[in-house]
């Protein structure tokens, strides 16, 4: 199974390739550049493993995430969140909002000094704003 590509995420960075066997009792990810894999998707496959690659992102370019928040009007259901993107979600059970991710091991979770530690799952999102730009000395 191969995960269909995201145009609006750019150009991918790496391709993950998860090898389980057929009756899901154990497995993992291997992470190759963005055009490997290949031999050893196909050495998986010939020794009983179930094979699924997905492509792997930095982001998704700023006029994807614009055009999703435009279209939503800012907050989004919690359905559509990016994984392992930093987001603004809301409200969990313990925090009106905060910036989280949603990562595939661990579920949602936010950064605190430190560490990162789980947070219960909110309902709502939306991309993070853009930076705001320096402003120089005497402006």
């Amino acid at each position: 199974m191969t995960t269909e590509p995201k145009a609006e995420c750019g150009e991918a960075v790496a391709k993950q390739i998860r090898h389980t066997f057929a009756d899901g009792s154990w497995g993992g990810w291997t992470t190759f550049p963005p055009e490997g894999g290949g031999l050893f998707a196909a050495n998986m496959r010939n020794a009983g493993f179930v094979v699924e690659t997905r492509d792997l992102y930095l982001h998704p370019t700023p006029s994807a995430v614009e055009a999703l928040a435009r279209a939503a009007d800012g907050w989004m259901p919690i359905e559509s969140a990016p994984k392992d993107t930093m987001i603004l979600v809301g409200p969990t059970k313990r925090m009106d909002m905060c910036v989280a991710r949603l990562t595939e091991r661990d579920g949602w979770e936010t950064e605190t000094p430190g560490e990162w530690v789980a947070i219960y799952t909110p309902t709502h999102w939306m991309p993070l704003p853009a930076v705001p730009q320096a402003q120089g000395k005497g402006k």
